[in-house]
C-alpha cells in the first residue's frame, strides 16, 4: 500500500447551526518535532476536549495543531445589573454638568451584563452535531495537508534527481581523479628526489596505495546510491514518513561531507558542494512532512 505524504501545516473551517445556536470548528497546524495540541473552547463546550484530542490523535502524528470552536447564540433571557459600578461611576460623574442620565450610564460597559439562557437539554442535543461537524473539519483539514504534501512530494523528487545527477558526475569525476592521481604521485616524487634512489620501490608504492585508499571515495558513492533509493521508497510508502526521511537526510549530509574531505581534485571538491547545496534543500523540505 503507499499513500501520499502529507504536510504538517493546513487549516480547515466547517460552521453549522440548529435551532438558533450556530458554531464554527477551525483547524490549524504547523511544524513540530512532535505532535502538540492547543484547545480553544467556550465555557461549556469545553467538556468537549477530551473527545476533540481523541479524535485528532488517532488520525495526526506530528506537528503544533490550533483547534477553536465558537459558539452564537442571539437569544438573550436577561440582564443583570452591575449596582456596585453603576454607583461608581455615577459618583465619579457627579460633578460633571450637566449630569449624565441613568440611560447613558446603563449604557457604558459593564453596567449591564447579557445573560445566555442555559439549558443542559438543549447543550446536550447539540454535542452530536459539535462531533459530526468536527469529524467533517478533521477530513477537510486532512485533505489539505494531503495536498500540500503531494506538492512538497514533487519537490522532493526533483530534489533527488539533482542529488542523482550530481552523484553520476562524482561517479565519473572519480575515475578521472584516479587514473590522474597516479601520474601526480610520479611527478611529486619526480620533483622532490630527482633520480636518486634511496626510496624503494616496493616502498614508494605501499604509499602511493595508502594515499590512494584515503581518496577513495567509491564507498561514499555507493551509500549515496542507497540512500536516494531509500529516500524515493519512503516517499510512496504507507503512514507518516517525515522523521525517517529526516534521519536519511542525515546520513546523506555526512556521505556528501565525507566526499568533500575525502577529494583530491577541485573539480570533484566543486561536486561535492553542490550535491552539499541539494541535500540541504532536502533536508528543509523533509521538515514540513508529517
Amino acid at each position: 500500500m503507499t499513500s501520499a505524504p502529507l504536510s504538517m501545516t493546513g487549516f480547515a473551517r466547517n460552521a453549522g447551526s440548529h435551532e438558533g445556536t450556530s458554531w464554527a470548528w477551525e483547524l490549524r497546524s504547523v511544524n513540530a518535532k512532535g505532535f502538540e495540541l492547543k484547545c480553544r473552547m467556550g465555557p461549556w463546550t469545553d467538556r468537549l476536549e477530551p473527545e476533540c484530542r481523541k479524535r485528532l490523535a488517532a488520525k495526526i502524528k506530528r506537528g503544533t495543531v490550533n483547534l477553536g470552536l465558537r459558539v452564537e447564540s442571539p437569544a438573550l433571557s436577561s440582564f443583570s445589573l452591575d449596582e456596585d459600578w453603576l454607583a461608581r461611576l455615577k459618583a465619579l460623574c457627579a460633578d460633571q454638568d450637566p449630569a449624565p442620565t441613568l440611560v447613558e450610564l446603563l449604557a457604558l460597559p459593564g453596567v449591564l451584563r447579557p445573560q445566555t439562557q442555559h439549558n443542559e437539554e438543549g447543550e446536550a442535543a447539540l454535542v452530536p452535531l459539535f462531533l459530526a461537524s468536527l469529524d467533517r473539519c478533521i477530513d477537510d483539514f486532512l485533505a489539505s495537508r494531503r495536498a500540500e504534501g503531494a506538492l512538497l512530494a514533487e519537490t522532493l523528487v526533483g530534489i533527488l534527481s539533482d542529488i542523482e545527477a550530481s552523484l553520476q558526475a562524482a561517479k565519473d569525476q572519480a575515475k578521472t581523479d584516479a587514473s590522474a592521481f597516479a601520474t601526480k604521485i610520479e611527478a611529486q616524487i619526480q620533483d622532490l628526489f630527482g633520480s636518486d634512489k634511496r626510496l624503494e620501490p616496493q616502498r614508494l608504492a605501499q604509499e602511493a596505495a595508502l594515499l590512494a585508499v584515503k581518496g577513495d571515495v567509491a564507498e561514499e558513492l555507493q551509500r549515496l546510491d542507497s540512500h536516494i533509493i531509500s529516500a524515493r521508497k519512503l516517499l510512496t510508502s504507507a503512514g507518516p514518513k517525515g522523521r525517517a526521511l529526516d534521519h536519511l537526510c542525515q546520513e546523506f549530509v555526512r556521505e556528501s561531507n565525507t566526499l568533500c574531505s575525502k577529494s583530491t581534485s577541485i573539480a570533484m571538491t566543486n561536486l561535492g558542494l553542490g550535491l552539499k547545496s541539494s541535500v540541504d534543500q532536502l533536508r528543509e523540505q523533509c521538515a514540513n512532512l508529517e
